[in-house]
């Protein structure tokens, strides 16, 4: 008589002192990390995760994008792989959850499997991203970017300490010019599952440990610059001036209330000003030239556009009322990206036999998870964070939290194993 295997035993005191153990790695004084990719830091959490997965029994590997793999090979190997993971980078002065707890729950989940000799019929690959943060040298999400071919060329792109990100790649066990080759080393794959914090405070508000991910919003960035003429801060008279800065003040507080006007039914819907650049930029002359960036957000492609259009509207009419020059340069068009309807059906099955509930969001957020929906199916299992706080030392979740995740990750992959 043929009885289905137990489902393994996730031990949460594991996962949770592999996070302590990662954490130490990079650390700023109390829960803090900061570690950049191809940091010193960075390319010790490799090390130690490589040391990790081997002494599970699991076989590693690097690609050309420094991208690590550690496989559990199935009993059917001719199938494509289930790949499970997420990024062990940190921006600089950030937490210990943004990334490592999709790895480490990853890790976990391969390790029950082992413990228990729970065969799966496809090989199983934990998978730890090369740089998901934004970086100094001009891109975000470079592992997963160069697997869909999406890197741009950066090889000569410097970074802080000096090194050129082809050198600074190699030194992480990557190569730029096999770059091309990454996707086809990669081999099949049947699906991308991650788990991530939410990084907002839906779920907390919710009074829900995890949530699938339908999908990621769209992202575009304009780049506006204002120009108009310095002058003397005390004897130009204040309906002479041609003044760039009054103008971005104009646009800046259009722009915050753009998504309540333009795309009400979006609550998700963001519109920011987080860069501002001005010269001469000393108090007693008047601007003359101010140039800052917009992020726009939406989960609607006709959204993001319309918002796209009423920003530059709003530059153009806020040049008009302070007599200034403008221009508007888009910086980023990332379309909404959403994930597989058949393996989101299996997560939220996942997520309830976790006890995790059975809600949606969406992310404002952009995540590895994207680029690889272009490769295969892929999905995320969002967890609660207290105060919705990331990219910060007091980002935090709870142990509890954190175990349901990993068991969440665990069902799912063994209802991905028979289904797909």
């Amino acid at each position: 008589m043929h009885t289905t295997p137990a489902i393994p035993t996730i031990y949460v005191d594991r996962l949770w002192a592999s996070l302590a153990r990662y954490a130490r790695l990079g650390a700023t004084g109390g829960e803090g990390v900061d570690r950049p990719v191809f940091s010193t830091a960075d390319r010790a959490a490799r090390a130690l995760l490589q040391e990790d997965c081997r002494a599970v029994g699991l076989t590693t590997r690097t690609d050309a994008a420094a991208n690590l793999f550690a496989v559990r090979h199935g009993t059917q190997p001719s199938l494509p792989a289930i790949l499970i993971g997420s990024h062990l980078d940190s921006v600089p002065g950030g937490g210990r959850y943004d990334g490592p707890l999709g790895v480490l729950c990853a890790l976990e989940v391969l390790s029950a499997l082992q413990e228990a000799g729970y065969r799966t019929r496809h090989p199983i690959g934990l998978v730890s991203f090369t740089g998901e943060e934004a970086t100094s040298f001009g891109t975000s999400t470079f592992g997963s970017r160069a697997l869909a071919g999406r890197l741009p060329d950066l090889s000569a792109n410097v970074l802080p300490d000096g090194r050129t990100v082809r050198q600074a790649l190699a030194e992480s066990g990557g190569d730029w010019e096999a770059l091309a080759g990454a996707r086809a080393a990669l081999g099949p794959v049947a699906c991308f599952i991650e788990v991530h914090i939410e990084q907002g405070r839906r779920l907390e508000r919710a009074g829900r440990p995890l949530a699938v991910v339908s999908a990621v919003t769209g992202i575009y960035r304009q780049r506006v610059d204002f120009t108009g003429r310095a002058g003397h801060a005390g004897t130009t008279a204040m309906g002479d001036r041609h003044d760039a800065l009054r103008a971005a003040a104009r646009l800046i507080l259009a722009v915050a209330a753009l998504p309540g006007r333009i795309v009400p039914e979006d609550r998700d819907a963001t519109a920011t000003v987080g860069a501002l650049t001005l010269s001469p930029n000393t108090p007693n002359v008047i601007p003359a030239t101010v140039s800052l960036v917009t992020d726009l957000r939406a989960a609607g492609a006709g959204d993001l556009a319309a918002l796209a259009a009423a920003t530059e509207a709003e530059a153009r009419r806020a040049a008009a009322a302070e007599a200034v020059g403008v221009g508007v340069t888009t910086m980023l068009d990332q379309q909404p990206t959403e994930f597989d309807r058949r393996l989101r059906g299996v997560l939220l099955e996942a997520m309830r036999a976790a006890g995790g509930g059975d809600r949606e969001l969406s992310s404002q957020a952009g995540h590895d998870s994207v680029h690889m929906q272009a490769l295969a199916p892929a999905g995320m299992i969002f967890v609660r964070c207290r105060d919705g706080i990331s990219h910060h030392p007091d980002e935090s979740v709870t142990e509890e939290d954190a175990a349901a995740a990993a068991q969440a990750l665990l069902e799912a992959v063994i209802r991905a194993d028979t289904t797909l």
